[in-house]
């Protein structure tokens, strides 16, 4: 599928797809989309958009990329292969090719990185403004080994069981309606402590007596 990553300057919705065509219950890409709403998804015609990614002008035509994993193959210095298109990018117009960031070019080809921001259009991206200011780094995913509680007499439980009387617990908190969240937390790789975040006050104090002290709540 030929898609770019590109946020809507007015959306915080990523976009992977510039295809125009309905997606209602056909197949795509091998998967059925029936009752899946898409629209969220796409970019509409004449939206303003803005991504960072990968430019690469080759064969005639400049594409801009989402940031795509790259082969750690270790290439002699001038035996690189000369860039070229992934094949997961959309047509960009009106692209500096002269101002992108780290500028590589072989064999008549050329790519190079590049903050756009323009207009999507008849399948193209048409640049409005361009910079090489790179997007924050992605934070890393919590690590979910404090839970938000003290620990009971003799400290959190080992091993990889589910502490006993909570599954119980857990079902009549589901039951009642109560559950917002349930995570899985590992203090010091000691085992399995399951959280649960409940919408009932009342619950956490009876909740964790059924659970013998060997959860939260």
């Amino acid at each position: 599928m030929s898609g770019a990553c590109l946020r809507g300057l007015n959306s915080s919705t990523s976009v992977v797809s510039h295809t125009a065509a309905s997606l209602g219950g056909v197949p795509v890409g091998g998967r059925h989309t029936a009752g899946v709403d898409v629209s969220q998804l796409t970019v509409a015609p004449g939206a303003g958009v803005s991504a960072f990614g990968r430019v690469v002008s080759a064969a005639g035509a400049v594409w801009f990329e989402p940031p795509l994993a790259v082969r750690a193959i270790g290439y002699l210095p001038g035996r690189e292969p000369a860039p070229r298109p992934s094949g997961l990018g959309v047509v960009v117009r009106g692209v500096d090719l002269a101002a992108l960031l780290e500028l590589r070019e072989k064999d008549g080809a050329l790519e190079g990185w590049a903050a756009i921001t323009g207009v999507w259009q008849d399948d193209e991206l048409t640049v409005t403004a361009q910079s090489t200011l790179r997007p924050p780094p992605t934070p890393d995913p919590p690590s979910w080994t404090v839970p938000p509680c003290q620990p009971p007499a003799g400290g959190w439980p080992s091993g990889s069981d589910v502490p006993t009387g909570f599954d119980d617990a857990l079902a009549a908190l589901r039951a009642s309606g109560g559950a917002v969240h349930i995570t899985m937390f590992s203090p010091a790789g000691r085992g399995q402590v399951p959280v649960a975040c409940a919408s009932d006050p009342s619950w956490p104090k009876a909740g964790c007596a059924r659970c013998a002290g060997s959860g939260c709540a």
